[in-house]
């Protein structure tokens, strides 16, 4: 597939990536229950949040599209080791990602070999 569509398989693991890495930062953010033998007692989160509506799906998502672009608004952060470790992989996969993206078009935009010899031949009729 990535022969025959390289733009669409980059797009569809682009999109399997911010999700599954999404998925897993909102997991990693969740709070810590705590239990004392057996009984909740009251617990500190092992990491505070400043916002909890960041937990939300949706607000991860966001969280990953935009430090994959490397924009970094500051509007959503990681507050637990974990995310934090998540989204260094997301800017990892991120730059892979858009190297692999230039390159393809990269590639897609060098002449065939049929068109480099109509353009040499229109060069050497020029210079005539």
């Amino acid at each position: 597939a990535m022969h025959a569509r390289p733009v669409l398989a980059l797009l569809s693991a682009f999109v399997f990536f911010v999700l599954w890495l999404a998925y897993l930062t909102r997991i990693a953010e969740l709070p810590v229950q705590c239990l004392d033998d057996g009984v909740e007692v009251e617990c500190h989160y092992l990491f505070a949040h400043r916002n909890e509506s960041q937990l939300l799906f949706r607000n991860t998502i966001w969280m990953v599209i935009v430090t994959v672009a490397t924009v970094g608004y500051g509007d959503l952060v990681p507050q637990t080791f974990f995310g934090r470790v998540f989204m260094g992989a997301v800017i990892l996969i991120g730059n892979v990602w858009t190297s692999l993206l230039l390159g393809v078009v990269v590639h897609k935009m060098q002449l065939a070999p049929s068109e480099r010899q109509m353009v040499q031949l229109v060069e050497h009729k020029q210079w005539r």
